[in-house]
């Protein structure tokens, strides 16, 4: 057998001879696969490999020994760009410990450089330079440290997979051209974990011309489970609450953690989970847990790190700022709260653990609805297999295009040559593989608008040049990122903040609208944007809750559609199933849950799958009825399917749709009360599924999904205000929602609002998925069925709960809301002399008047005036009608109170209930439980009603 060669001894001398002091004894496989070609060849390369591979050291290496070789130790030769500040400290740490070695000066250079290092830089540049893609952008624009941007022969980009996909990415592609204009054609070097088209990704970064792909991704070995934690069940009035049940998640998490000699990482996919859970691991077993998220204080997210790496703390509960590269040492376990919705966020999120690749990664994923088992479950084996979501790059943002064309015009007249011509500008955009296709038409249509409008710059003769707006538009826009402007939440009735909400999650709102924070239900009440302040009141309602800005990421139509999958083989095939479950579970957790949802299904006639989309319908004269679409297709797909939808059942038939929601796996759309037969329903059902079919024959679908989306006014919004600010047609400040429609309403036609629509599609739509899911339906091979009822699976963990389970719940809630009607206080009333006093009805009864000690007593509200009507009827004074009834019913009331007196009190006490329906409701239910249960259903009405 042939003797392997080791690598490392093709590198410089130098080089090889510090590799023992850095503790790096044999190359990884990455690093033999990279190192070998990176020294024999200039060609443009992208290194995908897992977490902890040694991906930055198989890049690094080989192009630091070219460097001693060439002797290329000119300031600045290597540029090295990460998608973080946090992972730019990192790759400084692990870079400084070879280049100082090696008497090679590196530095990183960032936003939160501080000045005096700038001006060091400035000065003496380092001969290896780390930054990010927004800091590119102003050394490309710094008069004096572009003159040493001509020297870069390597430009090394880590974690690219995070960058092409956005408008980040779209913009570092467009400043890579102008860096080459400086440079000429320096060796690119990617740097990736799993992803499914590398070659794409490298072209999208080397103006399409790609190069060589080294995938070591299918060395690491995955080791997942997938709990799944029931719901705790809440019961009010008639109806159950289904909530995560977060008490026996902690306990699980505690669990874990004594278990665990090692450290771990708990990831979930919001900030305020991630508060939550370290909160409560505090408070109720005392451990030292920190949190780490991009809202903490950098020099926190530094400490977190450091003692996370030294072992001073064992437990990190993190979102994704912890999910890419940065070194915190080894981590024996990873757990995921809630599914990671996507397979690469697993695959990297648990890459975490077992950090080296020889070793293998552990990872648990706990689950809290059947919707999330079975998405986590089908991430999982997507993972194990290593198929990823299909790469995705983002092309001609115009936004982006406005900001570059600024730059190139300056990069022109500051390198000394005459201002550009509009085809010189127009030739450098259309290299960069995002702009390939970019018509001539639209580059012009944009470089108008920022004349025009934003007075960036101006079009004479041909000629583009500076306008007086041009530097404040060019360094407003350095960040693609969208600002994140936050409201406080005043309650009214302590005038105290409860809470923040973002800017995003404020436009969405309006007076009356209710949302969940901090647990509790809220009511807009009034919205102050000059003040960011939104104030509300307290209420009880279910509603929604806050969808903060950048965390929670769209399950992929091919997750959801495995999901679907997933579902027929659970429902047809107990063997296949239960041999899945046995795969990630142990047997006893693999029975209990194969059984659960199993109960489930099969009480589903025809579950919808990834074959089968089923509409479910119902309706009424006096509530308001839904239609449901059960769609395994995706958040994106979903959501645009919607919006088409209720389009054309609005503006087509005569269904009385009211409003649409989804999520990744249904559409529900609400119904207007009214009188309408089942063939009604299903007729315009199928009408407007004709008319869409009929659009995807035609081949006019897509003009018409971008027509709808630029007439859904709230669901671009903030895509459009995002936009308007970096065209610089709306400032940084807030905005009132009714001044941005109309800013909305007077750029309708523009490039502006083709941008604000671009990007919704991009992030929230999928025009090209929902295309390809309208064409397997129109070929029959997904097949639609429409059913009258609605099932389970609108909400699957209702049905979870077993009728003797409801009825437990349901005493657990009487005997609760008994204790507080035992609480409340009522006013006792003497009919004799109008005596009154208010008292708890657990302080007891009164068997007499205290002051003249009648028996003739009643009972009424504590805020009830009755006193002043006995009065009146004492000195017998003129009684209003009105008056007279109160007074009836207070003596009906005394009559009940002598023989039912505890039943009487909690009548009387029970909000949403006046004294004559007291007496009413005292006559008709006989018996404590019955009396109960109607109080309850009252209350409840009643503060759902009146908030």
């Amino acid at each position: 057998m042939k003797k392997e060669t080791n690598v490392f001894a093709c590198l410089d001398e130098r080089i090889q001879k510090i590799l023992p002091e850095l503790g790096i004894e044999k190359p990884t496989y990455v690093q033999r696969l990279a190192i070998s070609f990176l020294l024999s060849s200039d060609e443009n390369v992208i290194l995908v490999a897992p977490t902890g591979a040694g991906k930055t050291e198989a890049a690094i290496l080989p192009i630091l020994s070219k460097m001693f070789k060439r002797s290329e130790l000119e300031p600045i030769k290597l540029l090295y760009i990460t998608p973080l500040r946090a992972l730019n400290r990192d790759i400084l740490g692990r870079l400084l410990r070879i280049f100082e070695k090696v008497k090679v000066s590196v530095d990183v250079r960032h936003g939160d450089t501080p000045q005096s290092v700038r001006r060091k830089q400035t000065k003496s540049p380092p001969i290896a330079l780390i930054t990010t893609p927004e800091t590119l952008n102003i050394l490309l624009w710094s008069p004096r440290l572009r003159r040493y941007l001509k020297n870069i022969r390597y430009v090394v980009i880590d974690e690219v997979h995070s960058l092409v996909n956005n408008k980040r990415g779209a913009q570092l592609a467009l400043a890579l051209e102008r860096l080459k204009i400086l440079c000429g054609q320096p060796q690119i070097v990617l740097l990736s974990a799993t992803i499914a088209d590398p070659d794409l990704v490298l072209k999208y970064f080397t103006s399409g011309k790609g190069g060589k792909v080294i995938n070591a991704s299918q060395q690491k070995k995955y080791q997942v489970t997938v709990e799944y934690v029931p719901p705790s069940i809440e019961v009010l009035g008639n109806t159950i609450i289904v909530k995560p049940n977060v008490r026996e998640l902690i306990k699980r998490l505690y669990r874990d953690i004594i278990e665990t000699n090692g450290k771990l990482i708990i990831f979930t996919n919001t900030r305020d989970l991630a508060e939550i859970i370290a909160a409560l691991l505090r408070k109720q077993y005392g451990l030292n847990v920190a949190v780490h998220h991009s809202s903490i204080a950098r020099e926190l997210r530094i400490s977190t790190e450091e003692h996370l790496r030294q072992g001073a703390i064992k437990v990190v509960v993190a979102t994704s700022s912890l999910e890419l590269g940065i070194d915190i040492g080894g981590i024996e376990l990873v757990i995921q709260v809630f599914s990671p919705r996507r397979v690469e966020v697993m695959l990297q999120r648990v890459g975490r653990a077992g950090h080296f690749v020889e070793q293998v990664s552990r990872g648990k994923i706990y689950t809290m609805t059947i919707d999330d088992f079975f998405e986590a479950l089908a991430i999982t084996i997507l993972g194990k297999r290593g198929e990823v979501e299909p790469t995705e790059v983002l092309v001609k943002s115009y936004d982006v295009l406005a900001h570059q064309i600024i730059g190139i015009i300056r990069d022109y007249k500051f390198d000394g040559r005459e201002y550009p011509s509009v085809e010189d500008v127009y030739s450098i955009v259309t290299r960069a593989y995002p702009y390939r296709t970019l018509s001539k038409a639209e580059f012009l249509a944009v470089c108008r608008f920022i004349s025009r409008k934003s007075r960036a710059i101006r079009i004479e003769d041909g000629v583009l040049r500076l306008g007086k707006n041009a530097i404040g538009m060019y360094f407003d826009n350095v960040s693609m990122i969208p600002i994140t402007i936050k409201y406080r939440v005043i309650d009214i009735a302590s005038n105290k903040q409860i809470g923040e909400l973002d800017e995003k999650f404020v436009l969405e709102l309006e007076s009356g609208a209710k949302f969940i924070l901090a647990g509790h239900g809220h009511e807009v009440i009034n919205i102050d944007y000059l003040a960011k302040k939104v104030y509300v009141r307290r209420v009880s309602e279910i509603s929604q809750t806050p969808s903060w800005v950048g965390e929670l990421m769209p399950v992929p139509y091919n997750v959801a559609r495995y999901v679907g999958m997933l579902r027929r083989v659970f429902k047809h095939n107990d063997y296949e199933s239960k041999r899945i479950l046995y795969e990630i579970l142990d047997e006893k957790s693999a029975a209990k849950i194969h059984k659960r949802v199993k109960a489930l299904l099969m009480e589903i006639d025809s579950v919808p799958d990834e074959n089968h989309i089923i509409f479910e319908y119902n309706y009424s004269m006096f509530e308001k009825g839904l239609l449901v679409v059960h769609l395994c297709a995706g958040n994106r797909i979903n959501k645009l399917f919607s919006m088409l939808l209720f389009r054309v059942l609005l503006e087509q038939t005569n269904l009385p749709v009211l409003r649409y929601t989804s999520d990744a796996y249904r559409i529900i759309i609400e119904l207007y009360p009214s009188i309408q037969k089942s063939k009604c329903i299903e007729d315009a059902i199928r009408e407007a599924l004709g008319r869409i079919r009929e659009m995807v024959v035609k081949g006019t679908i897509r003009s018409f999904i971008r027509d709808t989306v630029k007439r859904s006014a709230g669901d671009i919004l903030w895509y459009f205000l995002n936009v308007a600010r970096r065209f610089g047609v709306l400032g940084e400040e807030t905005y009132p929602r009714r001044y941005i429609l109309a800013v909305m309403d007077k750029y309708r036609d523009t490039i502006l609002m083709e941008e604000a629509v671009n990007e919704f599609l991009s992030i929230r739509g999928d025009e090209e998925g929902l295309i390809r899911v309208l064409n397997d339906m129109v070929s029959g091979k997904i097949r639609i069925l429409i059913r009258k009822g609605i099932s389970i699976l609108v909400n699957p963990e209702i049905r979870l709960v077993d009728a003797k389970e409801q009825e437990r719940l349901r005493e657990i809630a009487l005997d609760d809301y008994q204790h507080r009607l035992s609480r409340r206080r009522v006013k006792w009333v003497c009919l004799h002399c109008g005596y009154y006093e208010i008292r708890r009805i657990s302080d007891g009864l009164l068997d007499s008047c205290p002051k003249c000690g009648s028996h003739l007593l009643s009972v009424t509200k504590p805020k009830d005036n009755t006193e002043y009507i006995l009065e009146k009827a004492k000195r017998k004074m003129y009684l209003r009608q009105n008056e007279r009834l109160r007074l009836d019913a207070l003596y009906a009331i005394s009559n009940f109170l002598r023989v039912r007196p505890l039943e009487t009190l909690y009548a009387v006490a029970s909000y949403g209930v006046n004294l004559r329906q007291a007496a009413a409701l005292l006559g008709r239910y006989k018996g404590m439980r019955l009396l109960l249960e109607k109080l309850l259903e009252m209350e409840a009405n009643y503060v759902r009603i009146s908030g």
